[in-house]
């Protein structure tokens, strides 16, 4: 090296110094001196955050945008019942069909309707109280069709009768009476009878088919001159005797529409 470069360059050894300093080492020495929320979105390149760069609960319900999270990133089974708070999924929630008679608790339904079938209403019907003069009603089609039942200790105990709510209607009922309660296989009565027309506030007496309607089964028909078709299935039974006191007892099913 010639004499009068190193001259040069001892000359200018401080510039020099100074020069890699500022091209070269003040970037790190700028880094370690942030501001806090010095880094905004527009400097951190596209994917440059990994989930692990994300600290656990860091992401919260506000911090995510309305519509960000779509079925296509929800690991399947990743949500459980016990992230689910209680009444946020709705009837407008569920998949028409998709429960099942497994899926439904069966004590819950007793006077409301418990199901649609082929375009049928099914209703639960469970009555069961001790001697009084009350009357209930135990089945009801409000403006189309009811049945009311009382459990009077005198007369044949348990009556149970059906009132229409449409002109020109018609209902039929066909029992099946246990002649003894303990009957399973032995003499049976069956009756029918059958009103038409079966008019609005008309009441049409169920029990005075069989013998005290005590433990027997029934199947009532009642029919709309527009077409409105009901099927009930009816069982009763008193108990005497107990020590909770006598009773009656009525249960079944039916479905309309």
């Amino acid at each position: 090296m010639s004499t009068k470069i190193r001259l040069h360059l001892r000359s200018n050894l401080i510039a020099y110094l100074a020069l890699f300093i500022a091209l070269g080492g003040t970037g790190a020495y700028a880094a370690q001196k942030l501001g806090k929320n010095s880094v905004k979105s527009k400097q951190i390149k596209d994917g440059g955050i990994k989930a692990k760069d994300i600290a656990d609960g860091a992401v919260s319900a506000v911090k995510i945008g309305a519509g960000a999270v779509s079925p296509l990133v929800i690991e399947d089974g990743s949500i459980t019942t016990a992230k689910l708070a209680d009444g946020s999924i709705g009837g407008a929630k569920v998949a028409d069909d998709s429960l099942t008679g497994a899926d439904v608790d069966e004590s819950t339904l007793s006077g409301v309707d418990a199901a649609t079938v082929g375009g049928l209403r099914v209703k639960k019907i469970s009555y069961q109280v001790p001697f009084g003069p009350s009357v209930q009603s135990v089945l009801e089609y409000p403006g189309i069709f009811r049945i009311d039942a009382s459990c009077q200790a005198s007369g044949d105990v348990l009556d149970v009768s059906a009132a229409s709510g449409v002109n020109g209607s018609v209902i039929s009922v066909r029992a099946i009476d246990h002649v003894f309660s303990s009957d399973t296989d032995g003499a049976r009565s069956i009756v029918s009878r059958t009103d038409t027309p079966f008019n609005a506030g008309e009441v049409f007496e169920l029990d005075n088919t069989t013998e005290g309607f005590a433990d027997s089964d029934m199947t009532v028909h009642f029919a709309t001159p527009d077409g409105v078709v009901i099927t009930t299935f009816l069982s009763a039974s008193l108990t005497t005797g107990t020590p909770g006191g006598s009773s009656c007892k009525l249960t079944g099913v039916s479905l309309g529409g």
